[in-house]
């Protein structure tokens, strides 16, 4: 049964990669296990890298990934070098969660482990390698926090 059911879910994950809408994606990400909030938005070339355990990506209510976002919830190597050991070499695995509101840019790639917070923007390109607080513009390789919206926000009540 555990053989059937991962083959299922490859083939709701490979579906999902190449399906045209919205709609029909999600429902595909949700067969293979990736828990999905209500008004998320995933775009065309997600790429979700996982064991095949439920719930490992959590896109949380409002979401929004464009193009080309690539997902990562276990790293390991596989085919390596004779010389080298696989007990030597790091080998992660845990679930990556973006919350709430948040704006994932074009060709980003999120590392294991990674909380991304509520009403966050990665920009385009950005290798999110550690958690990004809520409220943040996150950009680059590695992403790391450049402005609070919040703070943003408050200075422009201020102003007026």
């Amino acid at each position: 049964m555990g053989k059937i059911y991962h083959l299922i879910k490859e083939i709701a994950r490979l579906i999902a990669n190449h399906s045209i809408g919205n709609t029909l994606r999600k429902t595909f990400l949700r067969i293979s296990g990736v828990k999905i909030g209500k008004k998320v938005f995933t775009n065309q070339g997600l790429v979700i890298v996982d064991n095949g355990k439920r719930n490992m990506v959590i896109l949380e209510d409002y979401v929004t990934l464009a193009p080309r976002v690539t997902i990562v919830t276990r790293s390991s190597p596989y085919h390596i070098h004779p010389s080298l050991r696989k007990e030597d070499l790091p080998i992660k695995e845990a679930r990556v969660v973006i919350g709430e509101g948040t704006w994932i840019g074009t060709n980003v790639t999120i590392l294991p482990g990674v909380k991304i917070g509520k009403c966050c923007v990665i920009g385009a390109n950005s290798l999110v390698t550690k958690d990004i607080p809520e409220y943040s513009i996150a950009i680059g390789i590695p992403a790391k926090p450049i402005k609070n919206l919040k703070d943003e926000n408050n200075k422009l009540r201020q102003r007026k």
